[in-house]
């Protein structure tokens, strides 16, 4: 009796102390605006108001600003972007914007390892991203239900512990510990490094020798159920890959292969992907010594040429233009002209 008697005591005291550490740490900073993926506040702001959704991975977050965008399209557009974004994450924050907003184009990213990633360690951190995105506390918890492992629980509740304990000790001193620019709707600038100047080991070190064309399943399941959303509210669902350097092209293997994967997969949906890796002027607006902060991330100067050019794409597409002039057919052709 006095062991039972002892462990129920243990475990009221554990949860006792869970809750009051959640009270005192994770939820204060879930209210917060300290990381740039809490956009909440702004997304609440602009509800009603929102046309064009894009939504990726950190490709897209870094790729694409709004702003530039509208210039293009003269609508109004939110990039609804995380890092390592898994897909079933996408579909359920994409599902919150549709129900409050009149969103006639929704771009996806498919970035090369977008779809090949299993659920689990490789999106420890995406989920993190995605569940503070999330603007109920119903949506929460059903994210974790559905998408999270007793494993993948305890590592994201750590993940929110670490950073509300980083909340807390800069909102000590006076400091939120934020200097994101909201009103660039999802956008997140990156100052440009010439990796021209890299060596071959600097610019390996974040790419793969050879991009996967065989998709995870959790992954494949997700994209269908972003096309099954868009069809639902009537939205245009247009399949897009951000440009990746030209190093990268040129030396990481199995292009050609992906390309054909993710185009049986968009055809599957009766969606058009555009892959702007093989735009053929994409050469007059990037070049690796100015366009980018990583092998596979644009900076702000390579954001803004592609938001552009993206836009003078989905406003043609709009207008019920064929743009599949602007592409060439595979990687080895396009590696050709560079």
């Amino acid at each position: 009796m006095q062991t039972f008697k002892r462990i129920s005591l243990s475990i009221l005291a554990f949860v006792a102390a869970f809750l009051v550490f959640s009270a005192v740490v994770v939820v204060p900073y879930l209210n917060s605006e300290y990381d740039a993926f809490q956009d909440v506040h702004v997304r609440n702001d602009l509800a009603g108001s929102i046309d064009c959704i894009v939504i990726g991975s950190s490709q897209l977050m870094d790729g694409v600003d709004p702003r530039t965008l509208d210039e293009q399209t003269g609508g109004f557009s939110y990039n609804l972007s995380s890092n390592s974004s898994p897909m079933y994450a996408r579909a359920m924050l994409l599902e919150e914007e549709l129900q409050r907003n009149p969103v006639k184009t929704v771009v996806l990213g498919v970035s090369y390892n977008s779809l090949s990633k299993t659920p689990g360690e490789d999106y420890q951190e995406g989920d993190l991203f995605a569940f503070a995105k999330l603007a109920s506390v119903g949506d929460m918890g059903e994210y974790v239900t559905q998408n999270l492992s007793p494993s993948g629980c305890v590592n994201l509740y750590a993940r929110l512990a670490n950073r509300g304990i980083a909340y807390l000790g800069h909102a000590a001193i006076g400091h939120s510990g934020s200097n994101v620019n909201w009103d660039a709707r999802g956008y997140t600038y990156q100052d440009c490094v010439d990796l021209t100047q890299l060596s071959d080991d600097e610019r390996w070190s974040i790419l793969p020798g050879t991009v996967v064309s065989s998709f995870d399943a959790t992954q494949v399941e997700g994209f269908h159920e972003i096309a099954q959303l868009c069809r639902e509210y009537g939205a245009q669902l247009i399949v897009i890959q951000a440009p990746l350097s030209e190093w990268a092209l040129e030396h990481v293997q199995g292009f050609d292969e992906f390309e054909v994967a993710v185009d049986e997969l968009c055809a599957s949906e009766d969606v058009p992907f555009l892959d702007f890796n093989l735009y053929k002027t994409r050469t007059e607006f990037l070049d690796d010594a100015t366009s980018f902060s990583a092998e596979n991330h644009l900076c702000d100067a390579g954001a803004q040429a592609f938001s552009a050019e993206l836009g003078s794409c989905l406003a043609a597409l709009e207008a019920g233009e064929d743009v599949s002039d602007r592409f060439y057919s595979t990687y080895t052709e396009a590696v050709a002209h560079f």
